[in-house]
């Protein structure tokens, strides 16, 4: 078996899960056999990246993908706008980082 992380070796991690998902997100990471040393909500700098991003996501978009694909293409892009940055700024979606120990 090889083994990733060694005692102590940290992990650094981060995810998004909608507001119905949290509590089943926590539990699972809380029985992990990793201790968690930090948790921080990254929603304000992932919605910075994601408004700096669109207009060249847009782009790509538009030169890239038939048109029927747009709305699928901005949504998993997150662009302004779209289902993922609406519910991203709403607080209906929750971005996380956390570092994780290897005891």
């Amino acid at each position: 078996m090889a083994r990733v992380l060694k005692p102590g070796g940290h992990l650094l991690y981060a995810d998004f899960r909608f507001s119905d998902r949290l509590a089943e997100w926590e539990q699972a990471l809380d029985s992990a056999p990793l201790q968690i040393l930090r948790t921080r909500n990254i929603n304000a700098e992932v919605l910075r990246g994601m408004d700096r991003n669109s207009p060249r996501s847009l782009d790509l978009i538009s030169r890239h993908l038939p048109k029927f694909l747009h709305a699928l293409g901005r949504d998993f892009a997150g662009v302004r706008g779209s289902r993922i940055y609406n519910a991203l700024s709403s607080g209906e979606l929750s971005y996380r980082s956390y570092c994780l120990e290897k005891p």
